[in-house]
């Protein structure tokens, strides 16, 4: 089931470069925000 949702999103988002492009820095944002919150929260519990 995951290979056809894989599938489906790239055809759906085939000749839109543009709007993967999009996705992708969102989706990097998220990931550096999620590592920066993570490593907060590490600093605090360590200087409480």
């Amino acid at each position: 089931m995951g290979r056809g949702l894989i599938r489906f999103v790239w055809w759906s988002l085939r000749g839109r470069w543009e709007h993967l492009v999009i996705l992708w820095v969102g989706f990097v944002c998220i990931i550096i925000c999620a590592s920066l919150l993570g490593g907060l929260t590490d600093l605090s519990t360590l200087t409480t």
